[in-house]
């Protein structure tokens, strides 16, 4: 006769023997508070010291802070094997193997260290995980660099469980769930389950648990057979009570003779070119001259994917702003004869720098973006008195109007000091001359690095008009634009005296991309009352509707 499935508890110290090839499925989840962006979480086994199999773990903003494995990891319950460590303890039980792992923490898509015991919440943050007082680990010793141990002895043959970890905590006894199939009704007639509807049948108290709950201590006091069993007649009472749900209704825009389209996916051999204001790096100059980079982390467009792409900004060093002299930074941006060191550092980032001249791009950035743009956008338009401020004044009036600057500019804020350019007044020619200066040129670098096939990404107000440029010399190219800030209504925009250079520029693209609807909605209403053009729902290839602007012929 074949040996028995392993049913071994936790706290049985008999010998028991294992099926050849008998697997356990496990997904693993860990909770990492600590983790900002960029940063990702992947799995590691103790002696893949190379870190060649890492196992990536994903969340959701429902789901966060929690990460999880999206497919389970198959852990062989037989004798040990490769990655399989046995307890020294000659008083422990004879099959004590356990699982040892560590989770591994990524910036940018490369390595940047290991968890360690700071990533772990106060002990008293959530009762989740919170701390045995008095429980001693007794394998402590083995816990000096940091890894997890999951006791293989706790896990059955062709089972699945959820084992639930905390980034930074290895102490304690292991948090695993045990995932059960329905097996009432459910049985072929070969005796094999359907795993069609599976249920779960948790063996520790969690949020989203349902039915008793018991430790793997308490099973093992127990016997494992007879804990499982009354936790799963304890689930099973508990879906009793459930209310059902009906089914969702179907899509109402799909076509009755609809065919399926298959799905675009991109790989590694497709290119991306990204365009904004800035790269997303941060450089670094030594006393000797050498110029080193490394990732912005705060910013999104420095996450990493599987795509090639090249990233076109400028860099940001001192004096970039033009805002240069005795009151100003004593640098006017990277000198000109070290602009070839920097773009040897950046090259295996592969971001390309746009130069140009400080002062032009501070004339752009701070007068016209911060100056004009940024308050239109903001729905804040210039408030001008009927009559001038003198000293003479009403005091009452003159601190009102003071509070109201002040408050304006702290909500202006931003690494650069507000300059005094709000609505033109009298500038708008310089402003607007520099705006199309400094767009033409990143066109030109765009030109240079575009290949066939490339798609043209294009991030933020400051360049609202570089798909203008862009399709008089690549107009294969296709260009999208997006917009990390809100778009005012008509009767907000159609203040600046640039209006329609900057629709038209925004038209030139293939596709414009928004936060909300609400913005996405303005910026039709803008093109309707200020340019005279139709919109509308138009059917796409995969058998939905496309918000959508005909304008000369596209």
């Amino acid at each position: 006769n074949p040996p028995s499935p392993f049913t071994m508890s936790a706290s049985s110290k008999v010998p028991v023997t294992v099926e050849s090839g008998a697997i356990a499925h496990v997904h693993f989840r860990v909770r990492g508070e600590t983790l900002g962006h960029g940063e990702e979480v992947f799995l590691v086994q103790e002696g893949d010291t190379k870190r060649q199999k890492l196992v990536p773990l994903y969340t959701t903003a429902a789901s966060y802070p929690w990460y999880r494995t999206v497919h389970p990891l198959a852990l062989s319950l037989s004798p040990p094997s490769k990655g399989m460590f046995v307890d020294p303890d000659p008083n422990a039980p004879s099959n004590n193997i356990f699982f040892r792992y560590r989770y591994v923490i990524h910036r940018a898509g490369v390595f940047h260290r290991y968890e360690e015991p700071v990533d772990a919440p106060h002990p008293d943050a959530d009762e989740d995980v919170a701390m045995d007082i008095g429980m001693e680990d007794e394998h402590k010793s083995l816990d000096q660099h940091l890894y997890h141990q999951l006791p293989l002895r706790l896990l059955a043959n062709r089972e699945t469980y959820v084992v639930n970890d905390v980034l930074g905590k290895t102490t304690g006894p292991p948090d695993i769930d045990h995932q059960r199939l329905e097996t009432s009704g459910r049985f072929g007639g070969g005796g094999s389950r359907d795993e069609s509807a599976p249920s779960v049948a948790t063996m520790h108290s969690r949020s989203g648990s349902f039915g008793k709950t018991a430790s793997f201590a308490q099973v093992g006091g127990a016997g494992s057979s007879s804990a499982l069993s009354s936790v799963g007649s304890a689930a099973t009472a508990a879906r009793k009570k459930a209310v059902g749900f009906a089914p969702p209704p179907p899509a109402y825009h799909r076509a009755k003779n609809h065919t399926a389209v298959q799905a675009v996916h991109l790989n590694s051999t497709d290119g991306l070119v990204v365009v904004s204001a800035f790269l997303p790096v941060v450089l670094h100059r030594t006393d000797q001259g050498q110029w080193s980079a490394d990732w912005d982390y705060e910013v999104l467009l420095s996450m990493q994917t599987h795509l090639r792409v090249t990233r076109i900004g400028v860099v940001k060093w001192r004096g970039w702003h033009g805002n240069t002299g005795s009151k100003g930074s004593p640098e006017a941006g990277v000198p000109v004869n070290e602009r070839h060191l920097v773009e040897d550092c950046l090259r295996p980032f592969n971001c390309v720098p746009v130069w140009m001249d400080s002062t032009l791009f501070g004339e752009m950035y701070n007068g016209f973006c911060k100056g004009v743009l940024w308050p239109i956008m903001h729905n804040v338009t210039s408030v001008y008195t009927a009559e001038a401020e003198t000293a003479n004044s009403n005091s009452s009036n003159n601190r009102n109007y003071d509070e109201d600057q002040q408050q304006f500019s702290e909500y202006t804020m931003d690494d650069v000091e507000q300059g005094p350019i709000h609505g033109g007044r009298g500038r708008e020619k310089e402003l607007w001359s520099a705006y199309n200066t400094v767009n033409r040129k990143f066109a030109e670098v765009v030109v240079q690095y575009f290949n066939e096939g490339d798609l043209v990404w294009i991030h933020g107000f400051h360049l609202l008009i570089l798909p203008s440029y862009l399709t008089r010399r690549i107009p294969m190219a296709k260009v999208g634009i997006f917009l990390h800030t809100p778009f005012p209504s008509s009767e907000i925009f159609r203040t600046l005296w640039c209006r329609e250079d900057l629709l038209r520029g925004m038209l030139n693209a293939d596709q414009v991309g928004f936060h909300l609807f609400e913005y996405a909605r303005h910026f039709l209403t803008c093109c309707r009352r200020l340019l005279g053009l139709n919109y509308g729902m138009i059917p796409d290839a995969s058998g939905g509707h496309t918000l959508a602007i005909d304008t000369n012929g596209r």
